[in-house]
Formats: C-alpha cells, structure tokens, sequence
C-alpha cells in the first residue's frame, strides 16, 4: 500500500505525541500535545488510515533553546535545554525535531517522507537544525543535513548537531 505524507491538524497531534514517545522511547514527547505550537508545523505519514511517521518543526521562537519550559519538567530536561542553548545557532532558525516512525516499519522512507513533505512545508524559512545520536545521523545526512557539531550531551551521549537551509 502506498504512503502519503501530509500536514496535521492540530486535532490529530496527540496521536503522532503517542507515536513518537513510543518510536523514540521518550514519554517526554507525548506532552508535545499540549504545549502551545508556537507556529509548529507537524507532518504525518499515513498507510490508509494508520499514521506511521511523524516529524515535527518549531519557529524559532518555539525552539526548545528559546521556550521556558514548564516547572515539572525535571532536571534531566532542563540540563538538556542548558545544553541547546550553549549550543544551537545564535541566528534565528527553525528547529527540527522530533522525528519518528512506528517500531518495526523503520527503514521503508516512512521517516524520508515525513522529513521531505516537512522540509517541503517550511521552503524559504532559512535555517534548520536539529541534534541527533549517531545512529540516525546518517538519515539526517541523506535528506540534506550537514554536521557542524559532535559533542556530548549532559548524559555522556556524543550528539552531532545538523544544519541544513531551506
């Protein structure tokens, strides 16, 4: 069956919230759903009606280096948005992230159609990063990103921060 990629309603955020908490590991991402967009732009992947993919992009403004993050959010959170901020550019940009498909369906260009159908959505917005864990670098390589950073988050865990411009 063919996949089709489209911009979500914000209706329909909290079910790609569910999918990326559970395609990341991350419940974080499920609060995702009740945050203020902040201009967010989000794109799933459909096969029929099941959603597979999801990826998601933020103004600067919305940008997890620019948000005040709300009071529970924990110490790991906020020690990871200390890390961003040292981080990311000091020019405006759009921040990527995050990305996800459903477990088990990795590898079938859910997770390129998702990222060209939101690139596609953003075209003349500038500057986009997002920071990703070596395993999916690679991916973010193939769709147009291009490393300006490796080091390693709060947690040990080397990040290499990508850029690309739309």
């Amino acid at each position: 069956m063919e996949v089709i990629a489209r911009r979500l309603e914000s209706d329909e955020w909290p079910e790609a919230s569910r999918l990326l908490a559970r395609s990341l590991h991350e419940p974080l991402f499920e609060r995702f759903e009740a945050l203020p967009d902040a201009g967010a732009i989000v794109v799933g992947v459909f096969e029929g009606t099941d959603l597979l993919g999801a990826a998601r992009a933020v103004p600067h403004a919305g940008c997890v280096c620019q948000i005040e993050l709300p009071g529970d959010a924990g110490q790991r959170v906020l020690d990871y948005q200390a890390f961003l901020r040292a981080n990311h550019p000091n020019q405006r940009h759009w921040f990527l992230g995050p990305v996800g498909v459903e477990n088990g369906r990795q590898g079938a260009g859910i997770g390129t159609a998702a990222m060209r159908a939101l690139l596609d959505s953003i075209v003349g917005a500038g500057l986009v990063c997002i920071e990703a864990e070596d395993p999916v670098v690679a991916f973010f390589e193939r769709v147009g990103f291009r490393p300006t950073l490796r080091t390693p988050a709060p947690d040990g865990v080397p990040i290499t921060f990508l850029e690309a411009h739309v």
